[in-house]
């Protein structure tokens, strides 16, 4: 028996090769459609059926539950931080510029409301290299050092404001009180009286270079 054969998993009979990254993209695709239709209670067994493909093959690319929403997490962290640069840079004016940050992450928990109860405390506690509340606090920091205010500051902002528009947007997400933008008007309300007392109608910064890798800072992607 050649070495290849020895490899292959039992029971597994021989085929073309697949690209394992367009099969992950795959099973990805499965798995947020899965999640929208069942929420947290979806399963790997889901997935594979909704792919069209067998649990093994779910198996051969991700090591079980936890690895696939791990790479899921980072998938649309990925896009969220895309949508905030870009936001950033579409906008003028601090103020301007965190209403657009608000209302990129309630945008996403409006589209996205069942994912966002799966992936949301993933992307609070971080995950890989790419997570919001690590990208808004290397925002934040460069914003205060550019106004002589404390960058220690950074860190416990970003995180204060990711879990106020989490928690405010879930809340609004059962009791539809309001529309969003009269939603984002009162979170960014409240944001900004923090940030312009901390010197923050006095940011500038410089508009972010485009697309934006994986592991990227953001003193990488702002142009000097």
């Amino acid at each position: 028996m050649s070495d290849v054969s020895s490899r292959r998993s039992r029971g597994r009979p021989p085929g073309p090769g697949v690209d394992p990254e367009a099969r992950r993209e795959q099973l990805l695709d499965a798995a947020e459609a899965e999640i929208a239709a069942h929420g947290t209670d979806f399963g790997l067994a889901g997935v594979a059926s909704r792919a069209g493909l067998t649990r093994s093959a779910v198996y051969a690319a991700f090591a079980d539950r936890d690895d696939l929403l791990t790479e899921l997490t980072r998938r649309h962290t990925d896009r969220i931080i895309v949508g905030i640069a870009s936001a950033l840079n579409d906008v003028d004016g601090p103020r301007e510029q965190t209403r657009a940050t608000v209302d990129v992450l309630a945008r996403w928990m409006e589209e996205n409301s069942r994912l966002a109860a799966v992936l949301a405390p993933r992307m609070q506690s971080g995950v890989g290299d790419s997570h919001v509340t690590g990208f808004l606090e290397q925002v934040l920091q460069v914003g205060f050092e550019q106004v002589g205010g404390n960058p220690r500051a950074a860190a416990p902002w970003a995180r204060a404001l990711v879990g106020a528009i989490w928690t405010t947007v879930a809340w609004w997400g059962k009791a539809r009180t309001m529309d969003r933008a009269e939603l984002v008007d009162h979170v960014t309300d409240l944001v900004w009286e923090g940030f312009a007392g901390a010197g923050g109608a006095g940011i500038r910064l410089p508009e972010m270079q485009l697309p934006i890798s994986n592991d990227a800072r953001v003193l990488d992607v702002l142009e000097q």
